[in-house]
């Protein structure tokens, strides 16, 4: 991985949570993963970290605070909509309304949830790539 900054996981199922975390370790280095079983808990990680996270991975049902009310909060927190961080949905399913809700928020993407560590691999490695070749706002353009 060439930027900088930690990856969000945002999933309450411990399985699904493992396989993703196997799946950037074997792309990253692990102390750059933060897991989180809920929206709450990663908002207030997001809220007080003096880091600048890479990239967000979310599943959308979860208890406390879900995904779409995660990706809300952030939307309307001027600190964190200005950090630009990539937030993408990996989840169980994809209903038509939960998608057409998670882009009207604006998230960066949209997976359902592999069903094998080789599945998850793939999907992590893409996403990966796509980030890493994407340009930002704060990247310097010649």
């Amino acid at each position: 991985m060439t930027k900088k900054g930690p990856i969000i996981i945002i999933d309450d199922d411990e399985e699904d949570q493992l396989l993703c975390k196997t799946a950037l370790e074997n792309l990253i280095h692990p102390d750059q993963i933060r897991t989180f079983t809920n929206g709450s808990d990663a908002f207030k990680y997001l809220l007080d970290t003096k880091e600048n996270p890479y990239l967000i991975l979310c599943d959308l049902q979860m208890p406390k605070m879900d995904g779409l009310e995660l990706r809300v909060q952030i939307n309307n927190n001027d600190k964190l909509r200005k950090k630009t961080i990539p937030f993408i949905f990996i989840s169980g399913s994809a209903h038509k309304e939960d998608l057409t809700e998670a882009y009207e928020l604006g998230v960066h993407g949209f997976f359902t949830k592999p069903n094998s560590l080789d599945g998850w691999k793939d999907c992590i490695e893409k996403i990966l790539q796509y980030w890493n070749a994407c340009l930002e706002p704060g990247d310097l353009i010649l």
